[in-house]
């Protein structure tokens, strides 16, 4: 049995919208094209065990501030799935990403990401859950 809910529909199409486009304002630095899409209070669970829980324009400030040491960022999303929990009556956006990021001496850094983001009735962003790993290292191919 599911601690929160094992009943789910497809969601909202425009939330998965709403979500791509903000992943296109975080490799662009161009977060405040996104802002309007949070609502007032929100609350980040970071894969680095760090996590944010407060108002929108304290959220901004600190991913900003994040956004602006990471340099180049594309992030190519795998997938992404809009979900509605029909029990909690409570909109989801899974998605599945590698974000690359390159530093200003040109190092390159690589993660697989998996996102899950809750959109309140207005379909603003109040919930996000992050879990990351680096990719897989592929083993050296044997020469016959």
């Amino acid at each position: 049995m599911a601690s929160y809910s094992s009943d789910f529909e497809i969601g909202p199409a425009k939330n998965a919208q709403t979500l791509l486009e903000l992943y296109q304002d975080w490799d662009n630095n161009t977060l405040d094209n996104s802002k309007h899409s949070f609502a007032e209070n929100d609350t980040m669970f970071f894969a680095d065990g760090n996590m944010f829980a407060g108002p929108r324009d304290s959220l901004f400030v600190i991913a900003k501030k994040m956004r602006g040491q990471m340099g180049t960022v594309v992030d190519s999303v795998h997938a992404w799935v809009p979900l509605r929990s029909k029990d909690k009556k409570e909109n989801w956006v899974v998605i599945w990403s590698r974000e690359i990021s390159t530093d200003a001496k040109g190092k390159k850094t690589a993660r697989e990401l998996q996102e899950t983001w809750r959109f309140d009735e207005n379909g603003k962003v109040n919930l996000m859950y992050q879990y990351a790993q680096l990719p897989p290292k592929m083993p050296p191919m044997i020469k016959k």
